[in-house]
């Protein structure tokens, strides 16, 4: 069978410390780490999706959260088919600065490319609680479709424990293919 050489690109992006990387780690089968680094501007790995007896090749783009990378960001968009939008469950403002990574990715989209919005750190729910009201997640998300025009399904799961990561890539490279 003749593979596909074609790369596919994924991005996960969010503010700093949602647990992007480390949502990346656990789906490469590296394991989870607690000491936190910085992404600089963007880290990425190979990885290959079997779907329907067809290998497809694709990168998981880590692009970096903090303010002082958002003049590069948008080079890092290019050619992108497959967004994960990550946020921390237990902090809210990395909830609503979703706000500013639709409009950032918005700006930098061209074509039909696939979104998933992830709420990480479901292991420390029954600590900390969900910050953000289910309610307004429904509200919000309601708006980010709108604006992306596009269905972006919700995940919850946990970087730690492994919980909906190996889903979350899965649906993300179903709607892609």
């Amino acid at each position: 069978m003749v593979q596909d050489q074609q790369i596919t690109k994924v991005i996960l992006v969010g503010e700093p410390a949602v647990g992007k990387t480390s949502l990346r780690r656990m789906y490469m089968g590296k394991g989870f780490t607690s000491n936190y680094l910085a992404t600089i501007g963007a880290d990425f790995s190979f990885a290959q999706y079997e779907s329907e007896g067809k290998v497809t090749k694709f990168s998981i783009w880590d692009i970096a959260g903090e303010q002082n990378y958002s003049s590069i960001r948008s080079q890092f968009y290019s050619g992108t088919a497959g967004v994960i939008i990550v946020f921390d469950i237990t902090r809210v403002e990395t909830f609503y600065q979703i706000d500013h990574w639709v409009a950032e990715l918005k700006a930098s989209m061209i074509g039909d490319v696939a979104f998933v919005l992830v709420g990480n750190k479901d292991d420390l729910r029954e600590f900390e609680g969900n910050v953000v009201s289910e309610e307004e997640i429904n509200q919000r998300l309601a708006m980010w479709e709108q604006i992306m025009g596009v269905k972006i399904p919700l995940f919850y799961a946990s970087a730690l424990s492994g919980l909906n990561v190996k889903e979350i890539f899965a649906h993300v490279m179903d709607s892609i293919l």
